[in-house]
């Protein structure tokens, strides 16, 4: 008797990707992101989602960063937030302290500044709640001039470099 003949079995289908849409909120969402003190300054980020869009609110001791402008002015849509295009300095009228923020997919992990004088600060993303968003918040005080702004993925691998914010 012939020996049975292998049949060939059918490609294996690749799993479904994820969509790649941005969930969002369902109704506003207000919260703490970051906050501290530094050289006796006390500092907070807090920031607030509605579909679709994300407001940040910063404060540096008693001074409102946004305040001219009203409370939730610096607002844009999630959708536009990637590494590299969000990341800021701060400062609020008579503050003494400068924020840096950086907003991110899942790329960003941590933001490390570092100093001219050789020093540097770093800070931990964390996921803004019901969006694939990530955001850190760290502090700059009175006479550090920022040299460099790292951005890094979970894994340590820097994934956006900055040497132009002073």
């Amino acid at each position: 008797a012939a020996a049975p003949r292998p049949t060939a079995s059918a490609p294996a289908s690749p799993p479904p990707s994820p969509s790649p849409s941005i969930p969002t909120p369902t109704g506003p969402i207000t919260f703490n992101l970051a906050a501290g003190t530094l050289d006796g300054v006390d500092w907070h980020a807090q920031a607030h989602l509605t579909s679709p869009n994300f407001c940040l609110h910063l404060t540096i001791g008693s001074a409102v960063v946004d305040a001219p402008a009203g409370y939730w002015n610096n607002c844009l849509p999630l959708t536009m937030i990637t590494p590299g295009e969000s990341v800021g300095v701060h400062v609020a009228r008579g503050g003494p302290l400068r924020l840096i923020t950086a907003f991110g997919s899942d790329r960003l992990a941590r933001v490390v500044v570092t100093f001219m004088d050789g020093t540097s600060r770093k800070a931990d993303a964390v996921r803004l709640p019901g969006s694939t968003t990530l955001g850190a918040v760290l502090p700059v005080a009175p006479g550090q001039v920022i040299s460099v702004i790292d951005l890094y993925d979970p894994s340590g691998v820097r994934v956006d470099h900055y040497t132009d914010y002073r």
